[in-house]
């Protein structure tokens, strides 16, 4: 699998090579082995012998017995020379920084497909081709007594490089973190860095967030506890939408309202179309009245009061842009918002 480098070339997800240790039952049945194979797979792999037991005894041609060993677990199973046992290569996904980018950079599965994120996104990119052996075999398997064989070379996945600075991202994720505990933030946060001249994202942070080379660990203690006490349908059903809502990256899905910052279009839009001018007085007296609804300015309490438009944008004052709004007219507004883009996909992967 091709690795995920930032901008700058600094690995952010790799693969490494393992190797899986696979059994044919029958084989093991006709050596008569098991419990001796049995022990020693269980030792080594650091299984229940009951486990291992079941497996190699099981009425079937192939059977899985561990993905993802390391290479001394699989020398240590090479030189017993058990008939039956095999070891295939297959390779293992790490992530070097553990839980930096998680939500952007996704996790792969057992099979090393991708499930979410830049993983699933370029799945078809980073996951290269496998190999082939093609040979004559006839229909209980076995290889026809002339040679026919033809090998088809295994292609490794592509790299791809993301837009995102390892150092900002750093910067981002731990300023995140910091603002979420002062301000004791329960529903966690988001923080984007753009760079504005090319809309490239230098950093997309999101919190809490979660271990990448353990990615299917609930991270949320009180969450973990609820799990435990769940069996069956029901702990499946509630697994699977707490490890989605954990996966969940909300700066791209979720619906986020803009708030003040939105008023920087009003002020465009005002000005362009000579409805304001800087020096133009309002007077804010804490709300206005828009379909029979009083919308408070959000210093209530604590009116702006007289003030130029410069001032009122100083302040962020509510009740100078609805008044800002009322003279655009609902469809010059509409046509700003649209012109501005807003009613288009933002084309973030």
């Amino acid at each position: 699998r091709g690795s995920i480098f930032d901008r700058n070339g600094k690995p952010l997800a790799v693969s490494a090579s393992v190797e899986t240790v696979s059994v044919a039952p029958n084989e093991i049945k006709k050596a008569g082995n098991a419990g001796e194979i049995a022990g020693k797979l269980s030792q080594i792999l650091n299984m229940t012998y009951e486990d291992v037991y079941k497996k190699i005894t099981k009425e079937s041609d192939y059977e899985i017995i561990k993905r993802k060993i390391d290479k001394n677990q699989a020398d240590e199973i090479r030189q017993y020379r058990l008939k039956g046992i095999y070891l295939e290569e297959d390779s293992k996904r790490y992530y070097p920084y553990g839980n930096f980018a998680a939500h952007i950079l996704g996790a792969v599965g057992v099979d090393n497909q991708g499930l979410f994120g830049i993983e699933a996104k370029y799945d078809k990119y980073l996951k290269g081709l496998p190999g082939r052996v093609i040979s004559a075999a006839d229909a209980a398997g076995t290889e026809m007594p002339y040679q026919y064989e033809r090998y088809v070379d295994p292609e490794d996945g592509a790299n791809v490089v993301l837009t995102i600075d390892e150092t900002i991202q750093h910067f981002a994720e731990r300023h995140l973190e910091t603002a979420l505990m002062e301000n004791k933030v329960a529903n966690g946060g988001v923080a984007i860095v753009m760079d504005p001249q090319t809309g490239d994202i230098l950093a997309m942070a999101v919190k809490p967030d979660f271990d990448l080379n353990n990615p299917f660990k609930i991270q949320n203690e009180e969450v973990q506890k609820e799990l435990e006490k769940l069996t069956g349908k029901e702990f499946n059903e509630r697994y699977k939408i707490e490890l989605e809502k954990m996966w969940r990256n909300k700066a791209v899905v979720d619906s986020y309202e803009p708030g003040s910052t939105f008023k920087i279009i009003t002020s465009a839009a005002g000005l362009e179309e000579n409805v304001v001018k800087p020096t133009d007085m309002f007077n804010d007296i804490g709300y206005v009245t828009v379909a029979g609804k009083n919308i408070k300015c959000w210093r209530s309490g604590r009116p702006h009061g007289v003030q130029t438009f410069v001032q009122g944008v100083q302040n962020s004052c509510n009740p100078v842009f609805i008044e800002v709004g009322f003279r655009l007219g609902a469809q010059t507004f509409y046509r700003y918002v649209k012109a501005f883009g807003f009613l288009e996909r933002t084309g973030i992967d």
